[in-house]
């Protein structure tokens, strides 16, 4: 689970073999821009969730091929939620958290 507009690393680093060879690509949910999908821990920006909406589901499928062509596949889903709300007092100085 993470907050909305936050920059999260996906990570495959236990998958094991020789001479591994990774790709991820997003199979559902709101389209991010997945930077570096062909390493063990790409990163994106989860999305801005619509006023409707409490939570998103973004779901990742990692393909894992080693250097004798074996392959295996796993997906994982990361759950996007809504930010938590910061509270500000204003003051006479300004604001401050």
């Amino acid at each position: 689970e993470v907050e909305e507009e936050e920059d999260v690393t996906l990570n495959g680093l236990g998958s094991v073999g020789e001479g591994l060879s990774y790709r991820w690509s997003q199979t559902s949910g709101e389209t991010v821009d997945l930077e570096n999908e062909n390493t063990a821990t790409p990163r994106f920006e989860s999305p801005e969730l619509d006023n409707d909406d409490e939570e998103l589901d973004l779901v990742f499928s990692l393909s894992v091929t080693d250097d004798k062509g074996r392959q295996d596949t796993d997906t994982v889903t990361i759950t996007v939620v809504e930010k938590d709300p910061a509270c500000f007092i204003q003051t006479a100085a300004g604001i401050r958290p």
